[in-house]
């Protein structure tokens, strides 16, 4: 299986997590990174990855959420995931959200400069309340990005939140083409 539909494999099951999860726990602050983090793990190494979750960059002091190795092909692959929300009764910050997901991608950037890995990738949860104006303001930001949505799909309202949407950037093929 190829990283991309292990990746698609793990998001799927994210999603089947998130509606089970808002049905019965929907008190909880916002849908979390770590459910994908752990979908994505398992996915993985379903197909036969190693993975090392919240691995240290090289020569640095930051970390990475998850690092591949495809044990057939030593491809490393590097892995992102911020989680956004926006919604009525929330501090969105809109721009602050944005500056965090740059920031991931600056350090996928640095990995493949540095030759470690071969693919990076950066995955945003999209939470949100469908037709807030937060909704709007936050999406315009995760446009500029340019990646592949997935189709939005609905969960019992989390504190206002009721629709979440995965956005998929493969960092390395996007941003050298631009």
């Amino acid at each position: 299986m190829s990283t991309l539909k292990s990746i698609h494999a793990g998001l799927t099951q994210a999603e089947q997590d998130y509606i089970r999860i808002s049905k019965v726990i929907n008190y909880d602050v916002k849908p979390k990174e770590d459910q994908i983090k752990c979908a994505i793990y398992r996915a993985l190494c379903d197909s036969k990855y190693l993975v090392h979750v919240e691995a240290r960059y090289p020569k640095a002091s930051q970390r990475c959420d998850l690092i591949a190795i495809n044990l057939s092909t030593n491809e490393r692959i590097a892995i992102e995931i911020k989680t956004a929300w926006a919604g009525r009764n929330w501090v969105n910050k809109p721009k602050e959200q944005a500056s965090t997901w740059h920031a991931d991608i600056e350090k996928l950037l640095a990995l493949q400069e540095n030759g470690w890995v071969n693919s990076g990738y950066f995955i945003l949860c999209f939470a949100y309340e469908e037709g807030s104006p937060a909704e709007r303001k936050l999406r315009g930001e995760a446009k500029t990005l340019g990646g592949t949505w997935s189709t939005p799909f609905s969960i019992s309202n989390w504190n206002g939140l009721n629709k979440i949407q995965f956005l998929v950037l493969d960092v390395f093929e996007t941003l050298s083409h631009h």
